[in-house]
């Protein structure tokens, strides 16, 4: 009964075969088969698969162009900078020191941030020890130990 009810509700078209000219070859490989052997080397290869695909070989190249503008702007930022600059700040110079004096007077310069920076560093860790209450055994001047100095700014009173 079931197989009755199906032939009815079929349409006519799906128990007449194709046609010959309507017939199209198959694309399966059998097992027994052996495929058909391709001579390509990988850039024909390439090609092959950018024709199937014209929209991802452009969606590639204009990342690969993005990519090579984002390089040559970063070349061209490291070429301007100069020494003694700094990513991300670049050249700072706000009082206009570097352009002063001869390459003598840039190389005192140089020298004198460093003998200051480096003293302002041990300031520093001074202040830090200080504070967490460590003292050095001994005396600072003739009769007065370190340990009379206080903690902070009280030390300088």
């Amino acid at each position: 009964m079931k197989l009755a009810v199906a032939l009815l509700l079929a349409p006519a078209a799906a128990y007449v075969p194709l046609r010959a000219s309507m017939q199209r070859a198959s694309t399966l490989v059998r097992a027994d088969e052996e495929p058909e052997a391709m001579d390509l080397d990988l850039g024909e290869m390439f090609e092959l698969f950018d024709e199937a695909d014209p929209e991802g070989v452009a969606e590639r190249e204009a990342a690969k162009k993005a990519e090579e503008e984002a390089a040559a702007k970063e070349a061209a930022k490291l070429a301007m900078m100069v020494e003694g600059a700094s990513a991300p700040f670049g050249f700072w110079d706000p009082a206009g020191l570097s352009k002063l004096g001869t390459p003598a007077t840039q190389a005192w310069f140089k020298a004198a941030e460093l003998k200051h920076s480096r003293v302002a560093m041990a300031a520093t860790v001074g202040w830090i020890v200080n504070e967490a209450g460590i003292v050095f055994d001994g005396n600072i001047a003739t009769g007065v130990p370190f340990s009379s100095l206080g903690k902070g700014v009280q030390a300088w009173e």
